[in-house]
């Protein structure tokens, strides 16, 4: 019997019972509400152990996802000190080429003529000239 043919059923038994007052039909619609009472607390009780179970996963998600975050924080903080390790680095070796430029300045140039080093520009081969290589390639293509 459904709960919506049980509840019918007390519903009808209640109203019989007030109609003829007999104990009998009494005793059917109370038993009927007791089951419908007995069938309630059965329906809470599994709907309160799938509750449970559902927070126990959720419980268990839960401290995964902390235990990868402090994983990720772990290494952020040890690629954080490798950072700074080679920024360090970084600004020393900055520092002991600033030295060493001032070093040559000093022994090759003097301290008076600090002149700007000027590089020679390229000069272009005699042989890399465009009539040159306009020349190379018609000899080629024939």
């Amino acid at each position: 019997m459904t709960s919506q043919e049980t509840e019918e059923a007390a519903i009808s038994d209640v109203l019989e019972a007030q109609n003829s007052g007999s104990a009998d039909v009494l005793d059917r619609a109370g038993n009927a509400i007791l089951g419908l009472v007995s069938q309630a607390a059965g329906t809470v009780q599994a709907d309160l152990q799938e509750a449970r179970q559902v927070a126990q996963k959720l419980a268990e998600e839960l401290r995964a996802s902390r235990d990868q975050l402090r994983a990720a924080n772990d290494q952020i903080n040890a690629l954080t000190t490798d950072v700074r390790r080679h920024q360090d680095r970084a600004d020393r070796a900055d520092q002991w080429l600033r030295h060493i430029s001032s070093e040559i300045e000093q022994k090759f140039f003097g301290e008076h003529d600090r002149r700007p080093v000027r590089r020679p520009t390229p000069q272009q081969n005699e042989d890399d000239s465009p009539a040159r290589l306009a020349f190379l390639r018609r000899r080629r293509d024939h």
